[in-house]
């Protein structure tokens, strides 16, 4: 015997963002009223949705971005600083002696 297949839980053409947009926000806006224009609300309900979403994506783009700017100063800091001293310790294991360090005139 065979087991038939079930069906699956959702349809597989939906993605987790239809059920988060229609769930959370597109539902409410769409049944404010009883009208035949279901389609129209439905458009401008997304376009609504859309424009928020997209300006909350990109603000948080543009504070990942930055933030990313800052660590990828720092790790290049630490790396012209670990190649100086790597420099250092070289020229003294040539030269025998510890470098000597230039005196600034103030």
């Amino acid at each position: 015997m065979t087991k038939s297949k079930s069906k699956p839980p959702r349809l597989p053409d939906l993605n987790p963002l239809d059920y988060f947009l229609w769930g959370q926000n597109l539902k409410s806006l769409v049944y404010t009223s009883i009208e035949n224009d279901l389609r129209n609300r439905i458009v401008a309900a997304c376009e609504a949705i859309c424009r928020a979403v997209c300006e909350a994506l990109f603000s948080r783009l543009r504070h990942d971005i930055l933030a990313l700017q800052v660590i990828a100063f720092e790790t290049l800091n630490a790396r012209i600083y670990r190649i100086q001293i790597k420099e250092k310790i070289f020229n003294y294991s040539l030269n025998g002696r510890a470098p000597i360090e230039e005196k600034s005139e103030d």
